[in-house]
């Protein structure tokens, strides 16, 4: 594992696990939000994009958290995929919780002037992220014989995998392809 690529819905927990990842490889920790969004959460250009994301993938040791476009871009250069599927009612929570917790501020992942706000867009963000979960797993399909795809449930599986990540042997219970039911 020297290239970790973190995904799943808003309020998944991606943050928090790559931070744990951190904590335990020492690598530097990217958090795409804080990179993709100029103050008052203004997209940025494209190309200008493209460029720092592949600034960052030509890099040897990294973990990169977030949503943002070129994903294909992101899954062909990492080694390793984690994918927390977790439910999108638990999603609402967390975003809500952060948004309670952050009121009024930035959070430390994210760029100055993007305050935790909880939006209409959002919201409908996560409640139609199974449609972008089923496209993502398509992409997994594809890659899982050349890349390792960990699929993460819930907090005790996410908790049980950094726990047991000096021993690869108990993670292989989290293989994309040891997960048929999730599909």
């Amino acid at each position: 594992m020297k290239r970790l690529l973190v995904l799943g819905s808003p309020g998944a927990g991606k943050t928090t696990l790559s931070f744990k990842l951190h904590q335990h490889f020492g690598y530097r920790v990217r958090h795409l939000d804080a990179y993709y969004f100029h103050p008052g959460w203004q997209v940025r250009d494209k190309d200008e994009w493209h460029k720092i994301l592949l600034e960052f993938l030509g890099e040897d040791f990294w973990i990169l958290d977030g949503q943002s476009n070129f994903l294909e871009l992101r899954v062909a250069h990492a080694d390793t995929i984690i994918y927390i599927d977790t439910s999108r009612w638990r999603c609402f929570f967390r975003v809500f919780r952060r948004a309670y917790l952050y009121r009024k501020k930035n959070r430390p992942d994210r760029p100055e002037g993007c305050p935790e706000i909880v939006s209409r867009d959002l919201l409908k963000y996560i409640w139609s992220w199974p449609e972008k979960r089923k496209k993502m797993f398509s992409l997994f399909y594809n890659v899982a014989c050349q890349k390792t795809v960990y699929i993460l449930k819930d907090d005790q599986e996410i908790s049980d995998f950094i726990t047991n990540l000096k021993n690869p042997v108990l993670l292989e219970k989290y293989l994309f392809q040891n997960r048929p039911h999730i599909f």
